[in-house]
């Protein structure tokens, strides 16, 4: 596990990253202060945790760099969670096991909670990098 910017290991001064959590209320964390975590059923994509019922939110939201290769083909949300996904950079497929769609930066797709969604890096040799909200 390392953080976004590729450092290992704990930060040397404990202010490095900035981020502020107030739990109940609010979490502000910078990129640099970002952990990357590897995921069930996520295949080479680096994820990291935004937002999660342990910081008192009632929602999951994630930052997730798909290498090449990367993707979730297990499926993501249903059974009553809806999903939401808007691409940073690059070029993802996804899918929500009717039709396949092909968005670049700026797209976003919502998924309802009856439905599962996958997604795929389509960005050849480059990463992308998608904002995902449950």
């Amino acid at each position: 596990m390392s953080y976004k910017d590729g450092i290992l290991g704990y930060r040397e001064d404990i202010l490095k990253s900035r981020a502020v959590i107030k739990k109940n209320i609010y979490a502000l964390i910078p990129h640099e202060g970002l952990v990357n975590n590897k995921l069930p059923g996520f295949l080479e994509i680096d994820s990291s945790i935004l937002s999660s019922p342990r910081l008192g939110a009632n929602f999951v939201d994630y930052i997730l760099t798909l290498h090449p290769d990367g993707k979730n083909k297990s499926g993501f949300g249903g059974d009553g969670i809806e999903t939401f996904a808007y691409v940073i950079e690059g070029k993802v497929d996804f899918s929500d096991g009717q039709k396949t769609v092909t968005l670049k930066k700026g797209g976003y797709i919502y998924v309802p909670s009856t439905q599962v969604m996958t997604f795929e890096n389509n960005n050849g040799d480059a990463n992308s990098e998608v904002f995902l909200y449950t």
